[in-house]
């Protein structure tokens, strides 16, 4: 399903909105994070999304899992998205009981499709919402390493990493940014306008903004190569019906009517004078 114009709009917007009225709490070890997490999908009544870059097939993993399909088998809508490279050893028939219980499960980015989608955009999103009403975001992935004592790498020390659990007015902009990764990667439709309206509750004196990264931002300023390929192209001799004026190469061209046939025209050029409209009028 194509990514809601809304969507993207509200998630691609560069401007921070603050909300007022949150509640934030922090996590500073795997365990309690992963723990908060779990307790909070065993208590969801309506619906669950979980976004990770790293879903594994081991102990938490396993009860990640099973806490899922136990909620959607109480029919409470479970929509899982994870990374198809952070997850590359998950084993797929761990997820058949979530997919039997009604639970809708989507791999981001399959490396089978690498020839739509450029292998090397991953989803590092690390993002849980529950009921709409509480969310987790944070460094910490779903795997036995994120939980101390249960990793490969046994130290003795609690893995560290910052994690939030977050309630309040915040918590909506969170689902609109899973919702967009969800649409992205392909998953079935969500009736995302009832997901998104009314007035969220407050819960909290905390200020919050969520700025959203990931997979669906690129960069505006031109590369060497996109600027040589623009040079190169704005020094061919200008043939009949194209824009005889130079061109900044910084500048990508734009294609628009131009008189009676179809023109090259640079934004950045002041001139609007072309051969074709010459032509034209003649």
């Amino acid at each position: 399903m194509p990514r809601p114009r809304a969507i993207r709009a509200l998630v691609r917007d560069r401007a921070l909105r603050f909300t007022e009225g949150n509640r934030v709490e922090l996590y500073d070890t795997g365990r309690a994070g992963l723990q908060a997490m779990l307790a909070a999908i065993e208590c969801a009544e309506q619906r669950i999304h979980l976004e990770t870059y790293i879903l594994r097939s081991d102990q938490i993993g396993r009860e990640f899992l099973a806490a899922l399909t136990e909620r959607a088998a109480e029919g409470v809508e479970v929509c899982l998205l994870y990374d198809a490279v952070g997850s590359l050893g998950l084993d797929e028939s761990a997820l058949e009981p979530l997919r039997a219980a009604g639970g809708e499960v989507v791999a981001f980015n399959p490396l089978f499709a690498w020839l739509r989608v450029p292998v090397r955009r991953r989803d590092h999103r690390k993002i849980l919402v529950v009921d709409g009403g509480v969310a987790f975001m944070g460094g910490l992935n779903i795997g036995d390493e994120y939980v101390s004592g249960l990793g490969p790498v046994k130290t003795g020390e609690p893995w560290r990493d910052a994690h939030v659990r977050i309630e309040g007015p915040c918590v909506r902009d969170l689902e609109a940014v899973f919702l967009e990764s969800w649409f992205r990667a392909d998953g079935p439709a969500l009736p995302w306008h009832a997901l998104l309206e009314g007035e969220p509750r407050r819960a909290g004196s905390v200020r919050c903004a969520v700025l959203a990264d990931g997979p669906s931002h690129r960069s505006s300023r031109p590369t060497s190569r996109r600027a040589a390929r623009c040079s190169r192209r704005w020094a061919r001799p200008a043939a009949e019906g194209s824009v005889s004026r130079s061109c900044s190469p910084d500048r990508a061209p734009t294609t628009r009517r131009c008189g009676a046939r179809r023109a090259r025209c640079c934004r950045s050029c002041s001139s609007t004078a072309c051969r074709c409209a010459s032509s034209t009028a003649a």
